[in-house]
């Protein structure tokens, strides 16, 4: 996706100004990110080599994404595929710009996003196990308690408990055809809250560890040696393991129903598949019977925060950037139980 020029010359003002000590000469730049969504996303080519450049949403805590990039560099630098940052001039990770933007650049990565064939699963599980349990780990949870930013991050269970009643306010604040799409799931909605509270507690007891909240396919992108690299640290948050590894094995589990649909033994291939992948992601993150039994609701519980987040944003801030990722969600909720069925 080309760029403006205005665009162009703010991205090329703070390479300039903060990471080269030379003239730079930006040949290629486009915008990326999945859905058009991330339009703050950008693919740069300086001097032959290509770089990844994002400007911050202008409400994001630099504080925070501080926190989250540090993180990310110790995860990388002990064995885990995240991208490396380039720091600034100054040795900073975050570069703030005279209009007071954050900008992070790291080394691009070429490769594919997460596809869903099925000689992809077992890699992308090993990974996602082992950096759940080092994310477990004493070092990174005293990092976590003592980091301020990072503890300003912490899952609130009013996203669930609010959400009915923000979707019923949200009548005049939301385009009518999402509130019509919101109003004709709000049985299921409410259905899937109610079973959630049976088992709130046994979800929500992992609250104080750090996950990566957003596993689905985009963010994993699996490299020419066919390695996975986890993408989109900013999700690196406190949040319940249950919810960020029960969301993550539906997301990539579904990507796997699609690349084999039609298959007339798709539901045995998820099942053998599924299987395994929860097995070994299971067991690398160390967890119990009684958690991975409640995997499912923990990634029901993650599809609720989601579309109460969408919901907030359109009555409390006037966005629908958002929006069109609601029928997705609002699928996920019958889709979640099918899939862990399988299982």
């Amino acid at each position: 996706m080309q760029i403006d020029s205005e665009t162009r010359f703010s991205v090329s003002n703070v390479l300039q100004s903060e990471y080269f000590h030379s003239s730079v000469d930006i040949q290629e730049l486009v915008a990326v990110g999945a859905l058009g969504i991330n339009s703050q996303n950008y693919r740069a080519l300086v001097d032959g080599v290509f770089y990844h450049v994002k400007r911050l949403d202008s409400t994001a805590s630099i504080g925070l994404v501080n926190s989250q990039y540090n993180l990310s560099e110790h995860l990388r630098q002990n064995g885990h595929s995240f991208p490396e940052v380039i720091v600034t001039k100054q040795n900073h990770l975050i570069a703030v710009d005279s209009n007071q933007r954050g900008w992070i650049v790291t080394r691009f990565q070429p490769g594919n996003y997460f596809s869903g064939f099925k000689t992809e699963l077992p890699v992308v599980a090993d990974a996602i196990g082992h950096l759940f349990h080092d994310l477990a780990s004493d070092l990174c949870k005293e990092s976590a308690e003592s980091d301020r930013f990072l503890n300003t991050s912490r899952f609130s269970t009013n996203y669930i408990e609010t959400l009915i009643p923000t979707i019923i306010y949200s009548k005049a604040k939301l385009p009518p055809s999402d509130y019509l799409l919101l109003f004709s799931h709000l049985k299921s909605i409410e259905s899937t809250i109610n079973t959630l509270y049976e088992h709130s507690a046994c979800v929500l007891e992992t609250s104080s560890l750090i996950g990566h909240i957003d596993l689905h396919p985009h963010n994993l992108l699996i490299k020419p040696d066919g390695r996975p690299m986890f993408l989109d640290v900013e999700s690196l948050r406190l949040h319940p393991t249950l919810m960020s590894l029960g969301f993550g094995i539906y997301k990539l589990m579904r990507q796997f129903g699609v690349r084999y649909s039609g298959r007339s033994s798709l539901e045995t291939l998820i099942a053998q598949n599924a299987m395994e992948m929860c097995k070994r992601i299971i067991k690398l993150a160390k967890l119990s019977d009684m958690q991975a039994s409640m995997l499912p609701c923990g990634a029901a519980m993650e599809v609720c925060r989601r579309l109460n987040v969408i919901v907030e944003l359109n009555v409390f801030h006037g966005s629908t950037k958002w929006n069109r990722v609601l029928p997705i969600h609002l699928a996920g909720l019958e889709e979640i139980p099918i899939i862990f069925s399988l299982l």
